[in-house]
């Protein structure tokens, strides 16, 4: 089960954090075999260590984790890192989807957790997350050739017109003189 995106082969790094053994191994062991690189640590304090010296593309956390929960490890990852987050947990009636999805999270899965589904979600996850990667990128070419003039590469009256806006708006602020100087090259 290669991870394919676009025809691309993405290879994920991901972040596994849960005390537990008997789930922290074999999901391990499944996504090393799925080609996927993978850390692991049990508790939040020590994501937070990983992640300030390693970027990952997503973090699986568990919610009930000694000293500070899934929850607010997921909003703190939201907040300060770049990796999309899936939580998983045992207490299904403890936790709603809505409440979870609102701290920040990509997906939640119960458990008991079935890895070929788990596999599944996170495929989707690091598409979504490619995908926003892209859109940001065609968005940056856009604004570049909404103020670029093609042929010269320079930029265009429109980004002439916006820049004067602006020098005009702080001159009035500061109560400074502004001077505008035009030459036409050609």
């Amino acid at each position: 089960m290669t991870l394919k995106i676009n025809n691309n082969k993405i290879i994920p790094r991901i972040l596994i954090v849960d005390d537990d053994p008997y789930v922290q191994e074999p999901l391990q062991d499944f996504f090393e075999q799925n080609g996927i690189i993978v850390f692991t640590v049990s508790n939040a304090h020590d994501a937070i260590d990983l992640l300030n010296i390693r970027s990952f593309d997503v973090v699986i956390t568990d919610i009930d984790l000694p000293g500070m929960d899934g929850l607010t490890l997921t909003t703190l990852i939201k907040k300060d890192y770049k990796a999309d987050v899936i939580v998983i947990t045992g207490h299904t009636e403890d936790y709603s989807y809505k409440e979870v999805i609102d701290k920040g999270a990509s997906d939640f899965v119960f458990k008991p957790v079935h890895f070929t589904e788990l596999f599944i979600r996170l495929k989707r996850v690091i598409k979504e997350r490619q995908l926003r990667k892209e859109r940001a990128l065609l968005i940056r070419k856009l604004e570049k050739r909404a103020i670029t003039d093609p042929l010269t590469d320079l930029n265009n009256s429109r980004h002439c017109f916006n820049q004067v806006s602006r020098e005009i708006e702080r001159s009035n602020r500061y109560d400074h003189f502004l001077s505008i100087v035009l030459l036409d090259i050609d």
